[in-house]
Protein backbone atom coordinates (compact mmCIF):
# COMPACT_ATOMS: atom_id res chain seq x y z
CA UNK A 1 0.00 0.00 0.00
CA UNK A 2 2.97 2.42 0.69
CA UNK A 3 4.47 1.74 -2.61
CA UNK A 4 1.11 2.79 -4.11
CA UNK A 5 0.68 5.75 -2.36
CA UNK A 6 4.31 6.97 -3.37
CA UNK A 7 3.67 6.25 -7.05
CA UNK A 8 0.47 8.50 -6.31
CA UNK A 9 2.17 11.10 -4.39
CA UNK A 10 5.05 11.01 -7.09
CA UNK A 11 2.72 11.20 -10.29
CA UNK A 12 2.39 14.40 -12.41
CA UNK A 13 -1.00 13.56 -13.39
CA UNK A 14 -3.88 12.10 -11.29
CA UNK A 15 -7.83 11.35 -12.24
CA UNK A 16 -10.66 9.67 -10.18
CA UNK A 17 -13.24 8.52 -11.73
CA UNK A 18 -16.53 7.34 -10.28
CA UNK A 19 -19.81 6.60 -11.65
CA UNK A 20 -23.53 8.32 -11.60
CA UNK A 21 -25.88 5.33 -13.15
CA UNK A 22 -23.75 4.07 -16.48
CA UNK A 23 -22.14 7.37 -16.84
CA UNK A 24 -18.64 7.83 -15.75
CA UNK A 25 -17.65 11.17 -14.53
CA UNK A 26 -13.98 11.88 -14.18
CA UNK A 27 -12.14 14.55 -11.77
CA UNK A 28 -8.73 15.80 -11.18
CA UNK A 29 -7.91 14.87 -7.77
CA UNK A 30 -4.61 15.66 -5.56
CA UNK A 31 -6.27 14.82 -1.95
CA UNK A 32 -4.42 11.72 -1.07
CA UNK A 33 -2.13 10.55 1.97
CA UNK A 34 -1.24 7.72 3.58
CA UNK A 35 -2.83 6.96 7.67
CA UNK A 36 -2.56 3.67 9.28
CA UNK A 37 -1.60 1.33 6.14
CA UNK A 38 -4.62 2.73 4.73
CA UNK A 39 -4.83 4.74 1.41
CA UNK A 40 -7.10 8.04 2.00
CA UNK A 41 -8.38 10.87 -0.01
CA UNK A 42 -11.02 14.03 0.53
CA UNK A 43 -13.35 15.77 -0.70
CA UNK A 44 -16.07 18.53 0.33
CA UNK A 45 -19.11 17.37 1.39
CA UNK A 46 -21.04 18.86 -0.88
CA UNK A 47 -18.79 17.78 -3.94
CA UNK A 48 -19.79 15.90 -6.59
CA UNK A 49 -17.20 13.34 -5.81
CA UNK A 50 -19.02 12.74 -2.64
CA UNK A 51 -22.13 12.33 -3.52
CA UNK A 52 -21.40 10.01 -6.32
CA UNK A 53 -19.54 7.60 -3.57
CA UNK A 54 -22.07 7.53 -1.51
CA UNK A 55 -24.45 6.56 -4.57
CA UNK A 56 -21.83 3.90 -5.91
CA UNK A 57 -18.82 4.02 -3.93
CA UNK A 58 -17.00 1.94 -6.98
CA UNK A 59 -14.15 4.36 -8.07
CA UNK A 60 -10.78 4.37 -10.44
CA UNK A 61 -7.86 6.17 -10.66
CA UNK A 62 -5.13 7.11 -12.64
CA UNK A 63 -1.92 8.88 -13.05
CA UNK A 64 0.56 9.56 -15.58
CA UNK A 65 4.14 9.97 -15.10
CA UNK A 66 7.50 10.12 -17.32
CA UNK A 67 8.13 6.42 -17.38
CA UNK A 68 4.20 4.89 -17.29
CA UNK A 69 1.01 4.83 -15.39
CA UNK A 70 -0.80 3.51 -12.60
CA UNK A 71 -4.18 2.31 -12.72
CA UNK A 72 -6.20 1.15 -9.34
CA UNK A 73 -9.59 0.26 -9.36
CA UNK A 74 -12.12 -0.76 -6.59
CA UNK A 75 -14.20 0.96 -3.96
CA UNK A 76 -14.26 3.87 -1.27
CA UNK A 77 -15.58 3.71 2.51
CA UNK A 78 -16.19 6.82 4.11
CA UNK A 79 -14.60 7.39 7.16
CA UNK A 80 -16.00 9.22 9.94
CA UNK A 81 -13.74 8.62 13.07
CA UNK A 82 -12.69 11.87 14.97
CA UNK A 83 -9.19 10.38 15.37
CA UNK A 84 -8.24 10.21 11.87
CA UNK A 85 -10.43 13.17 11.19
CA UNK A 86 -7.82 14.79 13.26
CA UNK A 87 -4.92 13.32 11.97
CA UNK A 88 -5.26 14.20 8.51
CA UNK A 89 -6.37 17.46 9.39
CA UNK A 90 -9.73 17.02 7.60
CA UNK A 91 -11.63 20.47 7.97
CA UNK A 92 -15.18 20.65 9.03
CA UNK A 93 -16.55 20.29 5.24
CA UNK A 94 -14.43 17.19 4.18
CA UNK A 95 -15.28 13.88 4.35
CA UNK A 96 -12.46 11.36 4.45
CA UNK A 97 -12.60 8.16 2.14
CA UNK A 98 -9.83 5.33 2.13
CA UNK A 99 -10.01 2.52 -0.92
CA UNK A 100 -11.21 -0.94 -0.36
CA UNK A 101 -11.37 -4.26 -1.91
CA UNK A 102 -8.82 -2.53 -4.47
CA UNK A 103 -6.16 -3.66 -7.56
CA UNK A 104 -3.35 -1.73 -8.40
CA UNK A 105 -1.32 -1.94 -11.42
CA UNK A 106 1.66 0.07 -12.55
CA UNK A 107 2.60 -0.10 -16.07
CA UNK A 108 5.93 0.93 -18.04
CA UNK A 109 7.23 0.26 -21.56
CA UNK A 110 10.04 -2.12 -21.06
CA UNK A 111 8.84 -4.14 -18.14
CA UNK A 112 5.25 -5.81 -17.24
CA UNK A 113 2.64 -4.54 -14.94
CA UNK A 114 3.26 -4.89 -11.32
CA UNK A 115 0.34 -5.36 -9.35
CA UNK A 116 -1.05 -4.70 -5.85
CA UNK A 117 -4.03 -5.49 -3.71
CA UNK A 118 -5.23 -3.28 -1.62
Amino acid sequence: MQEVYTLLRAAQVRFLAVCEGNQPHLYPFDAFRFHRGRLYFQAGRGDPVSRLLRLNPRLALCTAQEDGWLSVEGSAVLDSDRETREALDAGDDAELWYLRNCSAARYTADEPPKVWRI
